[in-house]
């Protein structure tokens, strides 16, 4: 299984079920998919790292803010914190699946993007939803995801951060109005691509 009896994580991430969705620009029909805020391969690399060294304080708030706090903190204790200390732990409830597909860490949009950041933060100036989310994941990102080789951590600030996100326990809709196409030159073809929108009126635009 890709989450070992410990609770480390190895392998490729899970598959996204909802990569076929799509909608329609005009009369183009155009494939969607699910883009993360923070990048799972740093997702992955800071979860193994909290595991590695026994932060079950932050692993705690960590899994009651993917599973949109519908659990407490004694669920996660007995259901995956112990387990994955007397490594017995096995991913009944698709721990990894919610991790890396989860809501709260998850917006929908065109699949073939002009704007992918890689693994950088994938920050949404808009709308108000998006950016709100967006300056929250980034405050976390900035005091755990990118402090995977440093020694300390700020163990009472990032227990705050992450109880301090609003829990996600719907998706946040796809609004084709928060996305603008691109037309990008390739082997002397010109093909559409998407961005974040940076207007507020969407233009067709030549990359």
């Amino acid at each position: 299984m890709p989450i070992r009896k410990d609770g480390m994580i190895y392998g490729k991430r899970p598959k996204n079920k909802q990569e076929h969705d799509h909608f329609l620009f005009g009369t183009q029909t155009v494939p969607m998919s699910r883009h993360h805020l923070v990048s799972w391969g740093i997702v992955k690399r800071s979860w193994n790292r909290l595991i590695r060294e026994g932060e079950w304080e932050i692993l705690c708030a960590w899994i009651r803010l993917i599973f949109g706090r519908v659990q407490n903190s004694k669920w996660v204790e007995c259901n995956c914190l112990e387990p994955m200390r007397e490594k017995r732990f096995v991913d009944r409830d698709s721990l990894l699946k919610t991790l890396c597909w989860g809501h709260w860490n998850i917006v929908p949009g065109p699949q073939k993007r002009f704007d992918d950041p890689g693994e950088k933060f994938d920050f949404f100036h808009h709308p108000k939803e998006l950016r709100e989310r967006s300056i929250q994941l980034a405050a976390l990102q900035y005091y755990l995801f990118e402090r995977e080789d440093k020694l300390d951590l700020d163990r009472e600030k990032i227990i705050t951060l992450l109880e301090s996100i609003p829990a996600k326990r719907k998706p946040i809709p796809f609004n084709e109005k928060n996305w603008e196409p691109v037309l990008q030159k390739s082997a002397g073809l010109y093909i559409v691509r998407w961005r974040k929108k940076r207007k507020h009126l969407s233009r067709l635009r030549s990359g």
